[in-house]
């Protein structure tokens, strides 16, 4: 039996490592080729697919699905993301989103599952946010969200499922698109990773109960998801950013019967701003910790592009498509 404040492939290892050292005639044993045949697998990566797979049970066994927040059908959350509901046409005098704040109280030491909806099925990059065009709670009934961010261009073929089309783009830059939020988070490429593991508190924080509820931040870019896994949003300039930080225990039990058994003992759950909130910012913290690669890194850059780099961003992807942008 082992105890670790987060199940990362990393700290499995070792604690298996200091229990062969410990244990009469596994001294000097390979942990690596013991948890091979342990697991009766062939690979290395089969070993930390067996090893995510033991530290997830943990947290899902008690997973709060993310549709009952909203109390509504799954229907609901893959509209509500796209930029649709009532909790993002009408204004906020007309509907009660109140639920959120009880939500928000109900599950403040619950780790939340991620919705079952086409824009998070595949985050490869570990990012998602959200970009907002409409605030529903001024008195204003065209009064736009706090301006923090500029659209570069849209790309159809990224959010099929939420473009209800195959291809096709809208160009924007030098702010044309209005007042734009775009808010986002991270996390690493471990499934033990705390920011991995409450992926889904976070995005509830972001999108639900910070944007919607706190700030009155609504609807999307035409074209466009409003949330969504950062490879299938709009490019942007920038992104503000929600970190989590989780208080919890880990204990990992071993028996013949059950074999690895999971306990997750959550202390505490708490969404705080990202150093200089800025979600570029805090990816590349992600890469200096080692819990995202240079490539995905790369790869985020071409999606938030920061500040003035639009035009740049617009020439290389329309020469893509043969066209020419000045």
């Amino acid at each position: 039996e082992f105890s670790f404040d987060e199940c990362t492939i990393e700290n499995f290892v070792e604690e298996v490592e200091d229990l062969m050292t410990a244990t009469s005639g596994c001294v000097g044993n390979n942990a690596w080729l013991e948890l091979l045949a342990f697991f009766n697998v062939n690979s290395k990566p089969q070993i930390e697919e067996r090893i995510g797979a033991v530290c997830t049970s943990g947290y899902k066994k008690d997973y709060v699905p993310f549709d009952s927040i909203a109390g509504k059908h799954v229907q609901f959350s893959n509209e509500f993301f796209d930029g649709g509901t009532a909790w993002n046409y009408e204004h906020a005098s007309n509907v009660d989103v109140n639920r959120i704040e009880i939500m928000n109280a109900k599950y403040s030491n619950k780790a939340i599952g991620m919705p079952d909806v086409h824009n998070f099925k595949q985050c490869e990059l570990g990012a998602a946010m959200c970009c907002y065009v409409a605030n529903r709670k001024s008195n204003d009934v065209d009064a736009d969200p706090e301006d923090n961010s500029d659209a570069c261009y849209m790309d159809f073929s990224e959010a099929q499922e939420s473009s209800h089309v195959r291809d096709g783009y809208s160009i924007y830059g030098n702010g044309v698109e209005g007042s734009l939020n775009c808010h986002g988070f991270a996390w690493g490429n471990d499934v033990g990773y705390a920011d991995n593991a409450f992926k889904g508190n976070s995005l509830f924080q972001v999108a639900m109960y910070d944007s919607l509820y706190q700030n009155g931040f609504s609807e999307e870019l035409p074209g466009a998801p409003m949330c969504g896994c950062v490879e299938q949003m709009p490019v942007v300039t920038k992104a503000s950013c929600t970190k989590v930080v989780v208080d919890q225990i880990v204990s990992v039990k071993y028996d013949a019967i059950t074999e690895f058994n999971v306990n997750v003992d959550i202390r505490s759950i708490i969404h705080r701003r990202c150093d200089n909130n800025d979600l570029s910012s805090h990816y590349e913290g992600l890469l200096r910790q080692g819990k995202v690669t240079q490539r995905a890194k790369d790869h985020l850059d071409t999606r938030l592009v920061g500040e003035g780099n639009c035009p740049d961003a617009i020439r290389t992807f329309l020469a893509g498509k043969g066209f020419s942008f000045s």
